[in-house]
């Protein structure tokens, strides 16, 4: 889901965009064992590095029996 979007700057036809995509925490469900949540910062910039659109919120994912990792 999203928890918050800011669109900082406008963004016009022609202009090139980018995505930077920050985990910023990943836990276990507290509810549901075998899901994990991962919580994410995404931001869209144009051209010349300037950051236009802040994206937040958290992604559900499956997760590994037994805490296997892969390798």
């Amino acid at each position: 889901g999203i928890d918050s979007i800011d669109w900082l700057k406008p963004v016009r036809p022609g202009d090139r965009l980018s995505v930077r995509r920050t985990t910023r925490r990943a836990r276990p469900s507290r509810s549901r064992s075998g899901i994990g949540v991962v919580e994410m910062r995404f931001e869209l910039m144009k051209q010349n590095r300037e950051v236009v659109m802040r994206q937040q919120g958290a992604v559900f994912f499956g997760r590994r029996p037994n805490g296997e990792t892969q390798r």
